[in-house]
């Protein structure tokens, strides 16, 4: 999972927050904990994820992922939020605006 955070009114927006997380999924619900990643701009060592145990919960149904919970506080730049509900889109199938 991968994300930035809404533009500011100055134009900068938050980016490069990038979550690896390993869990199950029981009765349509993902609980996994953030894993060590390492890219050219960011990093997230394995000492610091077992210490942190940091938390992603995502409910399923046909088509939508909800992330209920993202530790990210601390962890990815301010401002930066993956909550919502995601739906699943067809190629081809245009964003609203």
């Amino acid at each position: 999972m991968s994300g930035g955070g809404p533009p500011r009114p100055s134009g900068a927006a938050a980016a490069d927050c990038i979550i690896v997380a390993a869990g199950v999924i029981r009765d349509g619900q993902l609980r996994a904990i953030f894993e060590p990643i390492e890219t050219d701009n960011f990093s997230y060592s394995h000492t610091t994820a077992d210490a942190e145990k940091r938390e992603l919960i995502v409910d399923f149904s046909p088509g939508v992922a909800e992330v209920k919970r993202a530790d990210t506080l601390g962890y990815c730049g301010l401002d930066i939020d993956f909550l919502g509900t995601y739906r699943k889109m067809r190629k081809g199938q245009k964003r609203h605006a």
